[in-house]
């Protein structure tokens, strides 16, 4: 049976990431907005997933996002021809009101219902409201490029990034002192050391400690 995730898109784009690795399903629906779509949500998501290896070509259904009505409407629409596959509905993104939307329309389809807890690497099944599923961890952690990807930011010296790294490492200590002592140290390395050299220092060090 084909798998379907319907995911709900939102400012918050690495629940639908982490979700869409660890089911892996034969389809995706967004279900979005226009004032997401402007901000190019479905295609940094997209774009993050490609970067995982993950490779969809999909149109969101776009939807009102205070209407229940207009969700329903769309997404009725949309599943036509569809009714024999399997819905897996990731809950945690958009308005509320677009998740209760998704709630109603999918659970006549005895659907899962998922939701990730902003930030907890793991989902929760929320239904039935009294024998709750369970929390299941989530093994994908995002690298750093994986990340800014998904937020829509383009990593430009990608091919330096592996040379950064083992500059950090071997200048962790000394970046860690300079940082812990920069009020001690900030006139010195204003009077005798580069502006560029410093900023290298610090950029080594914060990345890292980020990775």
């Amino acid at each position: 049976m084909k798998i379907i995730l319907i995911s709900l898109i939102s400012d918050h784009t690495i629940p639908n990431i982490l979700a869409i690795h660890h089911f892996k399903p034969d389809d995706l629906l967004f279900i979005s907005t226009t004032a997401m779509e402007k901000k190019n949500k479905t295609a940094d998501i997209l774009n993050a997933l490609d970067r995982l290896g993950l490779y969809y070509k999909i149109n969101p259904i776009i939807v009102q996002e205070d209407s229940i009505l207009d969700s329903h409407k769309k997404i009725g629409k949309w599943i036509k021809g569809k009714k024999d596959a399997e819905f897996l509905v990731n809950l945690t993104g958009g308005t509320k009101i677009m998740s209760i939307a998704a709630y109603e329309f999918f659970k006549d389809y005895s659907s899962k219902m998922i939701y990730i807890p902003i930030p907890r690497n793991e989902f929760i099944i929320p239904f039935p409201k009294k024998r709750p599923g369970v929390p299941v961890k989530l093994d994908l952690k995002l690298s750093v490029i994986e990340y800014l990807t998904a937020y829509g930011l383009t990593v430009l010296n990608e091919s330096h990034l592996d040379s950064y790294c083992k500059d950090a490492i071997k200048r962790k200590e000394l970046s860690k002192w300079i940082a812990n002592n920069y009020d001690k140290l900030k006139n010195l390395l204003i009077t005798t050391a580069t502006h560029a050299c410093f900023i290298h220092y610090i950029t080594c060090y914060v990345y890292y400690m980020v990775m």
